[in-house]
């Protein structure tokens, strides 16, 4: 996987998240999100994989990528977090044009 891909991975989860947040039922949510945990945990096991036996040569990117996939599933898993920064964003935003 390339840098290019990875990026596409990190955007398209977070489109994927505010869609989930906004348009898309709960019965949908939840095999979403029972999908997406599952496809991560297996890449975040798989990169980790690679990352071991690769260990003589090592690059930044390959421990930024099992890093970044590690912490996709946590905030996929844990989707109460992102659902808060969410809110609270939607709040500020609020706020700031109350007063305007």
């Amino acid at each position: 996987m390339g840098k290019r891909t990875f990026n596409f991975v990190i955007i398209g989860w977070c489109i994927l998240t505010l869609l989930e947040y906004y348009v898309i039922s709960y019965f949908i949510v939840a095999l979403l999100w029972l999908a997406i945990s599952l496809v991560l945990l297996i890449i975040t096991i798989i990169e980790l994989i690679k990352l071991i036996k690769e260990r003589k040569s090592l690059t930044q990117f390959k421990i930024v990528k099992v890093i970044i996939f590690s912490v996709l599933f946590y905030l996929t898993y844990q989707s109460w977090i992102v659902h808060g920064l969410i809110e609270k964003a939607e709040w500020k935003v609020f706020i700031a044009n109350e007063w305007t």
